[in-house]
């Protein structure tokens, strides 16, 4: 049900892979997981009280995510040392590193309450062939066309 709702809402974005403008697709860095940024409705959903992170919706089969064990409704609250704001945080970390890099993600663990856990991730050479947007499920769009449910607190 919780992963049905942060899975549900249009304002995902795909971290699959870092887009460095000129950079080839095996020298970028890829981590392999759906994420949304905690909005009112995603934090009640959860039953979370902070207001910064990245809501863990989806995960990329095989991915480096996958390997190290992250699962839909973990919320990521830092990566690499760097304190996570939005999803936009995690890209940009990934983004300054290489596949083979070894990351330490501190996360609030569904599978544990949401208590925080870190766990290391090893990230990996985007696939060759793979599109974010080309991937099923909800795409990301402007933030002027999210439905006003997802911008206002639940009641």
């Amino acid at each position: 049900m919780k992963r049905t709702l942060v899975c549900s809402l249009a304002a995902m974005a795909l971290l699959g892979a870092a887009m460095q403008t000129g950079a080839r697709a095996q020298d970028s860095a890829f981590f392999g997981a759906m994420m949304a940024p905690l909005t009112p409705n995603i934090q009640h959903g959860l039953a979370i009280e902070i207001s910064k992170g990245a809501a863990i919706g989806d995960i990329v089969a095989g991915s480096p995510a996958a390997a190290a064990g992250l699962r839909g409704d973990d919320v990521i609250i830092d990566i690499d040392g760097q304190p996570v704001d939005s999803p936009q945080d995690v890209i940009a970390v990934i983004e300054r590193h290489r596949p083979g890099d070894r990351i330490a993600v501190q996360i609030l663990d569904s599978r544990n309450g949401h208590r925080a856990n870190t766990v290391s991730v090893t990230l990996a050479a985007r696939p060759s062939g793979f599109h974010p947007d080309q991937q099923p499920g909800p795409q990301p769009v402007p933030a002027s066309g999210r439905p006003k449910s997802d911008l206002t607190p639940p009641e």
